[in-house]
């Protein structure tokens, strides 16, 4: 009896400390909730990433995604800002707070163009719609 409540204990103590989500696992949950358009489910699993890994450049950046697609555009400025900290080259980044910037009556038009001058072509769209 005894080695058998060991061994329950040894299997709960091993599944406890070696099944544990990691901040790509959510990351990964969190692509594929946005993808089945679960923007709040979105959310929540890419906050997780991040509070996993706070160095995680594209749950912020896909977490704005999901905020952008909700008309959270304020929302999204943040995580941008700090997906551009982490990665002063990301383009996406860029564009997606230019977007954000030209939603809340700023001018976003320096990200947008800096966004297209690192190789993301929507970009042009968007420096059509509210650069002209």
């Amino acid at each position: 009896m005894k080695k058998s409540v060991l061994l329950l204990v040894a299997i709960f103590l091993f599944n406890s400390v070696f099944s544990q989500s990691t901040s790509v696992d959510y990351f990964n949950k969190g692509n594929s909730l946005m993808q089945a358009k679960d923007l709040e489910g979105a959310v929540f699993n890419f906050t997780t990433a991040i509070k996993l890994d706070p160095n995680y450049e594209m749950a912020y950046v896909n977490r704005a995604l999901c905020r952008m697609a909700k008309g959270k555009w304020a929302s999204a400025i943040p995580d941008c800002n700090k997906a551009l900290e982490i990665n002063p080259n990301q383009a996406v980044a860029y564009f997606i707070r230019g977007c954000a910037k030209a939603n809340t009556k700023k001018n976003g038009c320096s990200d947008l163009y800096k966004s297209l001058d690192l190789g993301y072509s929507f970009s042009q769209n968007a420096i059509a719609k509210f650069c002209k």
